[in-house]
């Protein structure tokens, strides 16, 4: 077994989550920012032709923007586990504790449903763990790492539940007939609500990961610095 440098696979990971985080970010305002009209044509009020071609846009901008995400996500989840992977071998390669899971498993549990639930949450738990083995400098992140990766997966698990009523809300949208224009307004604004919120939650999430990946890097690097120095003193 050897030490893995993920320089340039951190780089990669961060800068395909940021990218998400940002068009996340901007979903959650244009969605945010179309509830105030919605609730009044589901009050029945009547708009001027002007706001609803504005509200049209804006509705159709959002449908981009959220296929969009769906592809970053899926590119920002895959060079997560192409890191996951290198990054617990390193924490293996580290620690003197034995690992919990292998680097295939660790991977692995991402994709077996009903366990996916919680099972890849006790492979990040357990990454943290090996990789903040030894004492280090006091901090918020080092002290408090554990239980914000609790939280952070709580969340996670939450805009899962939201991004499901999401999806049943889309669904509905599609398939509207025969109803009043009124009615049509109802089914967007709750469409546009659980977005708003899914969308927050998943830019909470998506920042937690970035924070993992930046501190259990950091940390392996300057753990296998500290070795090599100790090995060649």
């Amino acid at each position: 077994m050897h030490f893995s440098k993920l320089k340039i696979t951190k780089h990669v990971v961060l800068f395909s989550f940021l990218c998400t985080l940002l068009a996340t970010a901007y979903l959650a305002i244009k969605a945010y920012g179309s509830l105030a009209v919605l609730a009044r044509i589901g009050a029945g009020e009547q708009l001027p032709a002007e706001q609803l071609q504005e509200l049209m846009l804006g509705l159709s901008t959002i449908e981009h923007i959220a296929s969009i995400i769906v592809v970053a996500t899926a590119i920002s989840m895959l060079t997560f586990l192409v890191w996951l992977f290198k990054s617990y071998k390193n924490a293996a390669f580290l620690s003197k504790t034995q690992a919990r899971f292998s680097p295939y498993w660790a991977v692995g549990w991402f994709f077996i449903p009903l366990l996916n639930l919680y099972k890849p949450y006790q492979v990040v738990q357990d990454l943290w763990k090996l990789t903040f083995h030894e004492p280090s400098q006091p901090s918020f992140i080092t002290q408090y790492g554990p239980k914000l990766i609790q939280g952070w997966w709580l969340i996670n698990i939450a805009n899962q539940l939201t991004s499901v009523m999401t999806n049943q809300a889309a669904s509905q949208v599609k398939g509207i007939t025969g109803q009043t224009f009124a009615q049509v307004g109802q089914q967007y604004l709750s469409l546009m609500e659980w977005m708003t919120l899914s969308s927050l939650l998943s830019v909470l999430v998506i920042a937690g990961f970035i924070l993992i990946v930046f501190n259990i890097t950091e940390k392996q690097q300057a753990s296998y610095h500290q070795l090599e120095n100790t090995l060649h003193s």
